[in-house]
């Protein structure tokens, strides 16, 4: 998966996305023979070096012993030097394409500018691994359509993990897992039977979909298998009953409870153990009789026990929201969505435990306690924070989910390694009244879009030239013209079920009442997008919502924050695989930020970083504060040039009361000038 060139005294390492990364050698001899890498890696490349220079993200430095355990070293800081003495290394760094570097001997290691340089006495054999964070299915579990069956699928998703501790938590240690398909007899590929944990964690269960979509999560995370049986739910460890659960509808607040508790707990356990970058959350291992180096050598079993006894709920309400909720209905086309949904680690929940739903009455709103198993957004209201995504008939409760089908989740793979449309924009207006707006959308797109935005407008499109451009391809379409009865075009409609296959990965159906071809183009083989209702969009709204989407927000996030003002709200929906993003680099994700004027010369800042995935630190960039999980807001007070500083660097989007400030080229906002 990874294109790796030497130029010179370059090397660049590229992914199927174009997300890349180069690093300059001196003394570059390269040699076939490479060190052993125990983390995953998608390519190696060796060579004997004088000196390697590569931009730094939180570089990591571990010392590597002779059973190939790994034990970090030191932290290496901006503006910094490190000696270090003979002996087996490996060094991490964060790029958009990871870089694992390996080596034996002594090495000076310099880091000025974000560059780091490590440099040998003589000419060292070094291995450089390159990962990247794509991920895509490599596998296929083929099961029969029973809940036996479905079981024995759910019970393999964990081959996928490459680590049986806490550094699971990390996400290139969690690449995609296999896809499950239907036939009549049960087939797993060696592969993933090979790979499968013997963890000792058994999780029994009635024989429903009702109870096996919200236990997928628990059991793909703690590596556990599925045994279908009467009775209340129980889990167990090497044949000992350890955790006794409700029958539904708590079974699956609980399995959401269990599952946060672990992986947090892990999150913690990595950060004190395995990392040089320890989030402020650590400081509550102080509230509980809990030692983290405890845990280093545990197995699942045992490490799932002692997690167990921890008096987890002193810490919780400190602890993040879950970053992703699914409210799917229970049903064997829905199995298809969830690898993928395991992918981005979502809880899923039955479509009557989601807030506000009718059908949910007193026996769900006992369960639902914020942060524990229902994320604060969904109780609270507001655009900041988790993500929620609806896969059932008819509406959602909450305006904010976004609606999903399975097709979208499954496309999604797909547009990895299509690089021939990576970033190209096609304006389609197909409606000659609204020119002025077509003219809206293209200005926005190119003065907010990324800076390497392929850019086409084209104008009433035939049938044919339409349905052309939909299998020809593009990174986002967005048309602009009637959607009622399919897309208009001056020779009549088209309409997108005759598609043989949609090349277009995000679309905006931008005219009235899109939803149902929306729906339609994912089945045919987008990913998402944005679709409208009937109403009215206000020039505002409407060039608010496609500014979002231009500076970096994912599909989902630009519907929530376009919301702001609420007077505003506009008639639009995030369809699909929402997290998608027009800018695909994955370290581009805008962070929002409230921030309130406290003098005139300090800003009080509440930033709410976000990433899809589970398993993230975020640390301001310029400033000298240290790092929080992802999920956790920060709360902040800084002058205006620390703020001004932090909105170029970490991508911040900042909101003044109900007002968002998304457009930078109108000059940095400040509430008192």
């Amino acid at each position: 998966m990874i294109d790796i060139s030497v130029i010179d005294t370059t090397i660049r390492a590229t992914d199927p996305a174009d997300n890349s990364v180069e690093l300059d050698v001196v003394g570059w001899d390269r040699i076939d023979d490479h060190y052993t890498f125990t983390e995953p890696v998608d390519d190696v490349i060796s060579a004997r070096v004088s000196e390697l220079a590569l931009p730094a993200n939180f570089p990591l430095l571990s010392e590597v012993f002779a059973d190939g355990t790994a034990r970090r070293r030191a932290a290496i800081d901006d503006e910094s030097r490190l000696d270090i003495d003979p002996g087996s290394y490996r060094l991490l760094i964060e790029a958009p394409v990871q870089v694992t570097i390996r080596f034996d001997g002594e090495a000076t290691i310099r880091s000025t500018d974000g560059e780091l340089t490590i440099s040998f006495p003589h000419p060292q054999r070094v291995s450089l691994g390159f990962t990247t964070w794509l991920k895509r299915p490599r596998e296929t579990i083929t099961v029969p359509r029973t809940p036996e069956g479905i079981a024995t699928g759910l019970s393999h998703m964990s081959a996928s993990i490459r680590a049986a501790n806490s550094q699971k938590v990390t996400a290139m240690n969690r690449p995609h897992p296999p896809r499950i398909r239907y036939d009549d007899s049960l087939e797993v590929p060696d592969a993933v039977r090979n790979r499968t944990p013997e963890t000792g964690i058994e999780l029994r269960i009635p024989s429903s979909l009702e109870y096996l979509f919200p236990a997928a999560p628990l059991v793909y995370y703690l590596g556990a298998r599925i045994r279908l049986g009467p009775g209340d739910p129980v889990l167990s460890i090497d044949g000992a009953e350890r955790y006794r659960f409700e029958s539904m509808p708590g079974f699956q607040y609980q399995c959401a409870s269990l599952l946060r508790r672990v992986f947090l707990l892990d999150m913690l356990v990595r950060s004190d153990q395995h990392t040089d970058v320890p989030p402020q959350e650590l400081d509550l291992f102080s509230l509980l009789e809990f030692d983290p180096a405890t845990c280093v050598d545990f197995e699942p079993g045992p490490q799932l026990a002692y997690y167990l006894e921890a008096d987890f709920e002193r810490i919780s309400h400190a602890l993040p929201d879950w970053h992703f909720v699914g409210y799917v209905e229970p049903t064997l086309d829905h199995v298809e969505a969830i690898p993928y949904l395991l992918q981005y680690l979502a809880t899923i929940y039955h479509p009557a435990a989601a807030p506000g739903s009718t059908s949910g009455g007193e026996a769900h709103r006992r369960w639902q306690r914020a942060p524990d198993t229902v994320p604060r957004r969904l109780v609270e209201g507001g655009p900041h924070g988790s993500a929620a995504v609806w896969m059932a008939d008819g509406a959602p409760p909450d305006p904010t989910l976004f609606r999903a089908s399975p097709a979208g989740f499954v496309n999604r793979p797909e547009y990895v390694d299509r690089a021939e449309t990576a970033g190209s924009v096609v304006v389609v207006c197909n409606d000659a009244s609204r020119t002025d707006e077509c003219a809206a959308a293209v200005n926005r797109y190119r003065t907010t879009g990324p800076a390497d935005i392929d850019l086409e407008v084209r104008t009433d499109l035939s049938c044919a030239d339409l349905r052309e451009q939909f299998e020809r391809g593009a990174d986002f379409l967005h048309f602009v013209g009637d959607c009622r009865d399919g897309l208009s075009c001056p020779d009549g409609t088209l309409a997108l079920e005759t598609l043989e296959q949609s090349h277009v990965r995000l679309f905006f159906l931008d005219g009235y009442d899109s939803l149902e071809a929306g729906e339609t183009c994912i089945e045919r083989g987008s990913v998402g997008g944005f679709v409208r209702g009937a109403g009215e969009l206000n020039p505002a709204y409407r060039e608010r919502l496609l500014g979002l989407f231009a500076q970096g927000l994912t599909v989902d996030q630009t519907v929530r924050y376009a919301a702001l003002p609420a007077d505003e709200r506009g008639d639009v929906v995030a369809l699909g695989d929402a997290h998608q993003q027009l800018a695909r680099m994955l370290n581009l994700y805008c962070v929002p930020a409230v921030v309130e004027a406290r003098d005139a010369l300090t800003y009080q800042v509440e930033a709410y970083p976000y990433i899809p995935e589970a398993g993230f630190i975020w640390r301001p960039g310029p400033l000298n504060v240290e790092p929080r999980l992802c999920g956790n807001p920060f709360h902040l007070t800084m002058s205006g040039v620390q703020f001004e500083s932090l909105v170029e660097f970490e991508n911040l989007l900042p909101i003044e009361g109900d007002t968002v400030y998304w457009d930078s080229s109108r000059g940095l906002f400040y509430p008192l000038f």
